[in-house]
């Protein structure tokens, strides 16, 4: 079956569309569930930095160790023990450097160390928004690749 450079330009703005929607949705998705969780941490404590959780990034060129720093707190005389949800390719504390967290008073052995940025959202919204356009000049066809005489 031959199909006409109008027809793939359709389909390939319906790809467009629905990728770009994913990318909205799903990065919105992230953004407020991280939010939130920050949201009920209300409280502010000191903690200690006690030790790295490390782990592997992989991508097709290469391997990459990241550290989340392990920190301890006590909350009413409980102790409790977070990790956080940032990790970095450097160890940004030393071991026993006292730093604040925030902690959810109802439920202290929810803590986080860094607020969550909107970054996120801003770049799945950038992102979907320019697969949008370009999935939406595919289905009207301005987008076939055709230059006027």
């Amino acid at each position: 079956m031959i199909m006409n450079q109008k027809t793939v330009s359709r389909i390939t703005g319906v790809i467009f569309i629905f990728f770009g929607l994913a990318l909205i949705l799903g990065g919105n998705w992230i953004y407020n569930s991280w939010k939130k969780i920050h949201d009920g941490c209300t409280e502010t404590t000191s903690a200690t930095v006690v030790s790295y959780k490390d782990s592997i990034r992989k991508s097709k060129a290469s391997k990459t160790t990241v550290y989340a720093p392990v920190y301890e707190y006590k909350v009413n005389g409980t102790p409790y023990t977070g990790i956080s949800d940032h990790s970095d390719t450097s160890k940004p504390f030393a071991i026993g450097t006292t730093i604040q967290i925030h902690y959810n008073p109802s439920y202290p052995d929810i803590s986080y160390v860094t607020p969550v940025s909107p970054v996120i959202r801003y770049a799945s919204f950038g992102g979907g928004g320019v697969m949008l356009l370009i999935g939406a000049l595919g289905i009207t066809g301005k987008l076939t690749g055709r230059r006027r005489r």
